[in-house]
Order: structure tokens, then C-alpha cells, then sequence
């Protein structure tokens, strides 16, 4: 259901109806309410038809002020309870037979901010003169719902530095309806026709659930069966093959997948819903966190249909990791020294000893986030001495012949915001989540070049190099920027230039790495598959 809540401030501005219409068109709300109407009975009722809607309740105003007029369809029944100059308490049951009374939601210009942030300009926050306001939030046990958009909803439309804005509108909701409708969402939408923001406050945004991944729980660890579950699976069919890696990973996956589902119903039946509304409400509070409801497309179009935004996303990182040099741009134009010699390439080129591996396994947090096979460092390093002999084999094999499981070699794209608010797809970082096949891997060979790094790496190079910071070239920045504001005016001139990379760190052309490190002296084994 898709709800719309604006302080009008009055019904006489055509600016106010016109923008009225305009939201009505691009939202199609279920229900519109106003307050501040400032306009009689026959006045208000007028907006039915234009809006095309097929219900009302309107409260008039007393004198020139106040006023509140509900406009809905006849998809949804509203049952008025309580109704007063400034509120209207009321239950609804959509179209889908879902009730709404059983928990509340409190929507409307609450004329008061909850802390500091709420506001800008104007006399600083004093927490004393909000303390009803914040009690009575507590006491209510309400929750304000996330929003989009702008941060505030009013303004009192003046100039710097007198304007002052603040977010007094909102949606405040218990959490027993926030659990049952966790995707519900709040745009604030433009201020045109008054001063106030009108809120889009849709309850429900269906968002595709994806299938369910397997993935190794640590407190599984803790049960004596686990052992013998993880021993007869991986031994299953076993030659001790690299080929046959895949296959005991997928065997003990299942396996484990089908003990643990008989085992859970067990459990619910034993401890019945011990904590499970507390676990339950921080999970639906993470999940509304982590789900991405509406982006803007290129055009500043808000997108919030899920095929779309995934196509949008796909879209993007598309077009960034798209290759759009000629292959006669890939060699290196300037001189590179060949820094590594014989004895480093020797040392790189080594074979892996199970020494090695091992390290590189135990090295891994066991904590970190999983991989394509659901499986954590943590189930190597607890199940090492039955795994061993084919990990060893399978990672001695890749660096030996550069060849790797496919599935091994999946990552999960995920991605997070750089922003608190993200609205369109460069908010996000993409980060990779990788298999531990795949990180023991990529630590032999960070482990080995760490050697030959400090050979390789430019004295003016600060950022990703151990023993050097990033803001390193902030305090540079800053003593370059004084020289050039306090120097003696002469004939020599300077001139400072801020160069933004966009993708520096977002893709790099892999024929160009190629021939970067041969330009280096790696040896060609060591690029086998770049």
C-alpha cells in the first residue's frame, strides 16, 4: 500500500494543486493525507475527482488554520476510530486482506526534532526543550523509519545565513508491524507548494528472495556428530584425486545441509520460541539495512521495480569493467627497470611446500565472510587433518599447471555503500567475497612477494604499502597549499592541479599487467593466465 502525507499549508495555491495532481500521477497512491488544508468542506471535496479517488473524511479548520482531509480507493477499507482538530486515529485492511490494527503507525508534522541532527541553521539544539517529544517516542516504543531523499522536510525558505531547515515529518512505527513489513520505505519527495516535504510512505516493496545459500554456521562446531558427518562425507568416493575436491566439498555440504535442517526442528521443539522475537526483530532490522529498494538511473529517473534495479546494477558494473583499449595500448610507453632479478624470481618460482599451505590456511580470520561454497576458514582449520592431503595436492597442482576448479573460483558480488544514504550505483563499493581455496592462494603468493616489494614500490608511493598512510598526502597537500599561499609574489609562478582517477582502483586492463610486470623481469610462469 503507497501512502502519501503532506502539510499543504493550504489548498488556495494553485502551485499546491498542481503539485498535489503531479504526485497523485507518478506515485498512484492508495491513500492521500492532508493536513493544514486551511479550506472548507465544499473546497476540499473538489480534489476527489481530480485525484480520482472514491473515499474522503475531511475535518474542517478552525478559522485559518488547521484542517485534515483523508482521500482514499476503494482497494483499501478504513475504519475511522478517534478523530480531533490535529489527528485521526484509523485502521486499514488492503486489498490483500491484511489488517493493520493489530499494530500502530504514527504518520504526520510531528513539529519537533528528536536530536540534533534533525536540524540545521538557526538556534543550536537544546536537548531540555525536546525532552516530551523523546519520552514520548520511548515510551511508545517507536521507530522511525528510514528514509530517501532529502534529510529535511521543512524549511523556513530564507537565505543564508538565515535558513533554517528541519525533519519534523515522519513515520514512526512499532516493531511489531516493522517485522511484518520489513521492506517498508519513506521517500521524501521535492518541496514544491509549501514548505513542507511531502512523505511516499510505502509499506510493502516486494523484493525478490533469493535462493537459499548453504553456508558453514561455527556453532555447528559444537555438536559431536558434526565430526563423523564431515569424516564419512569427504571420505565418500575418495582417490585422493584433486578432480575429486569438488565433488567431497559438494558431498559435505549436503550432508551437513540435511542434518542441521532435522536438527533445527528439533531444537524449535525443545525450546519453542525462546528469544526468537528478539533475534527475529535484529534480523528484520539488518535485513531492511542491506536491502537496496530504488536507485536513480542516468536520467535522475528513481528506479524501484527489483528487475530493474538489478539490470541497472549489472548495467554499470558492466560498462566499468569493460575493456575499451586497442590492443596496441597495452604495452608499457615508458622505461620500467627490471627490478627482479634471478634470485627473486628463483624464490617466487619455488614449489609450494605443504609448510606453506598450512600457514596460509591458519592465517585466514576464521571469522570473515564465506565464499560461493558457503564454507569458512574455519571449517579448514578444524577439519585440516582429514582435508590436508587434497588441498595440498589441488594448490600444489594450480601452481604447477596455473589451472584452478571452477567453482573454486566464483566469488559473491557484494556491495557496499559509501554513503549512509546511497541513491545511485556508484554509492556502492563492490567488494568480492572469494573462496579460502582461493585466499590460501592469494596468501602464498602475497607471503612471497612481500620479500621483493619494498624493491619494486616508488619512495612517493603512501597508499597500500605497509609501514606508509594514505594521509601521508593530506599533510603534503596541506604544507603545498600554505607554500602557495604565502610565498613572496615573483616572476616564477605555480599552480596546484587535483587529479581524480575514477577508476584507478575500480579496474585495471590485464594486458597491461601482463605487460607491466614483464617489463618488471617476473618470470613468464609466474603470469601464466593474466
Amino acid at each position: 500500500m503507497k501512502l502519501i502525507f503532506w502539510n499543504c499549508q493550504g489548498l488556495g495555491n494553485p502551485l499546491t494543486i498542481q503539485q498535489l495532481k503531479t504526485m497523485c500521477k507518478t506515485a498512484n497512491p492508495d491513500m492521500v493525507i492532508l493536513v493544514e488544508t486551511k479550506n472548507k468542506l465544499d473546497k476540499t471535496l473538489t480534489l476527489t475527482k481530480p485525484l480520482k479517488f472514491q473515499k474522503h473524511f475531511v475535518i474542517e479548520p478552525q478559522g485559518n488554520s488547521g484542517g485534515m482531509a483523508l482521500f482514499w480507493n476503494l482497494d483499501i477499507q478504513v475504519q475511522i476510530h478517534h478523530y480531533d482538530t490535529y489527528f485521526v486515529a484509523m485502521s486499514l485492511i488492503d486489498q490483500f486482506d491484511v489488517c493493520f490494527d493489530l499494530s500502530f503507525v504514527f504518520v504526520g508534522d510531528f513539529n519537533d526534532v528528536l536530536d540534533q541532527t534533525d536540524k540545521i541553521g538557526g538556534l543550536p539544539f537544546d536537548p531540555n526543550q525536546h525532552v516530551i517529544f523523546q519520552t514520548f517516542i520511548f515510551n511508545m516504543n517507536m521507530h522511525s523509519l528510514s528514509y530517501l531523499g532529502s534529510d529535511y522536510t521543512w524549511s523556513n525558505r530564507r537565505a543564508h545565513p538565515y535558513l533554517i531547515q528541519e525533519r519534523i515529518d515522519r513515520v514512526f512505527a512499532s516493531p511489531d508491524w516493522l517485522q511484518r513489513h520489513i521492506h517498508a520505505q519513506v521517500q521524501h519527495l521535492d518541496v514544491i507548494g509549501s514548505d513542507h516535504c511531502a512523505l511516499l510512505f510505502t509499506t510493502d516493496t516486494t523484493i525478490p528472495q533469493p535462493k537459499g545459500m548453504f553456508h558453514f554456521d561455527k556453532h555447528w562446531l559444537n555438536h559431536p556428530q558434526l565430526h563423523q558427518i564431515i569424516e564419512e562425507a569427504w571420505k565418500f568416493n575418495s582417490t585422493g584425486s584433486p578432480i575429486q575436491l569438488e565433488q567431497q566439498l559438494y558431498e559435505a555440504r549436503k550432508q551437513e545441509d540435511e542434518f542441521w535442517r532435522q536438527k533445527s526442528r528439533q531444537i524449535w521443539l525443545q525450546q519453542g520460541d525462546q528469544n526468537t522475537k528478539y533475534f527475529h526483530a535484529s534480523t528484520m532490522q539488518r535485513r531492511r539495512k542491506n536491502t537496496i529498494l530504488g536507485l536513480n538511473d542516468s536520467h535522475g529517473n528513481w528506479i524501484t521495480q527489483p528487475h530493474m534495479i538489478q539490470q541497472l546494477i549489472l548495467e554499470h558494473f558492466k560498462d566499468q569493467f569493460t575493456s575499451t583499449i586497442q590492443s596496441t595500448q597495452t604495452q608499457v610507453s615508458n622505461p620500467v627497470p627490471n627490478r627482479v632479478n634471478f634470485d627473486m624470481n628463483l624464490a617466487l618460482c619455488r614449489p609450494v611446500s605443504i609448510q606453506e599451505i598450512s600457514n596460509a590456511t591458519f592465517s585466514i580470520n576464521p571469522s570473515k565472510a564465506l565464499g560461493s561454497d558457503g564454507f569458512t576458514s574455519l571449517f579448514y582449520q578444524n577439519f585440516w587433518y582429514l582435508i590436508q592431503n587434497d588441498i595440498v595436492l589441488s594448490i600444489q597442482n594450480f601452481f604447477q599447471g596455473g589451472h584452478i576448479l571452477t567453482s573454486l573460483n566464483h566469488t559473491i558480488i557484494a556491495l557496499i555503500p559509501k554513503i549512509p544514504k546511497p541513491l545511485i550505483v556508484s554509492d556502492f563499493r563492490p567488494i568480492s567475497l572469494c573462496s579460502v581455496f582461493y585466499k590460501i592462494i592469494s596468501k602464498i603468493i602475497t607471503s612471497r612477494l612481500q620479500n621483493i616489494v619494498p624493491v619494486l614500490t616508488s619512495q612517493n608511493q603512501n597508499a597500500f604499502t605497509k609501514g606508509r598512510s594514505i594521509s601521508d598526502n593530506v599533510l603534503l597537500a596541506h604544507e603545498l597549499i600554505h607554500y602557495l599561499k604565502t610565498r613572496p609574489s615573483g616572476n616564477t609562478h605555480f599552480m596546484a592541479l587535483k587529479l581524480d582517477i575514477s577508476k584507478a582502483y575500480d579496474r585495471l586492463e590485464w594486458p597491461y599487467i601482463h605487460s607491466s610486470l614483464t617489463a618488471w623481469g617476473f618470470h613468464p610462469s609466474l603470469l601464466t593466465g593474466s
